[in-house]
């Protein structure tokens, strides 16, 4: 009998497109975004993540791409993080970062980043 076929695999194909998305999102603790000419400021997040991960065991995501802090505070809260570290112009002029709660009703606040490990690693 002469037929036709077609084979795709989608299921998967959606298997890994479940991988990959799940690999995307990590659930993080701290999400190190960048304000401003954010160009500028990307080794100086860089420097606060690798302490943040050198003085706790929190898990930490540092913005890589291109994007607004807007479309960076939302990229932190799909991450499961508790706290995005802003780091703009203002703070990178002053050795400063400014923490945003996430997850918890608090106001944003600018300190010094020794004392912002404190209350990251106090939970």
């Amino acid at each position: 009998v002469p037929a036709a076929g077609f084979g795709m695999g989608i299921d998967r194909v959606a298997l890994l497109h479940e991988t990959i998305v799940a690999e995307s999102w990590p659930n993080a603790d701290v999400y190190v975004a960048l304000a401003g000419d954010a160009g500028d400021h990307h080794a100086q997040a860089s420097a606060v993540a690798e302490r943040i991960r050198d003085a706790t065991t929190l898990r930490v995501l540092q913005h890589a791409g291109s994007g607004g802090l807007r479309s960076q505070l939302a990229e932190a809260d799909r991450s499961g993080a508790r706290w995005a570290l802003i780091i703009g112009d203002e703070e990178a002029a002053t050795n400063r970062v400014s923490v945003k709660w996430l997850r918890v009703e608090r106001p944003q606040t600018q300190m010094d980043l020794a004392v912002a490990i404190e209350i990251l690693a106090a939970g």
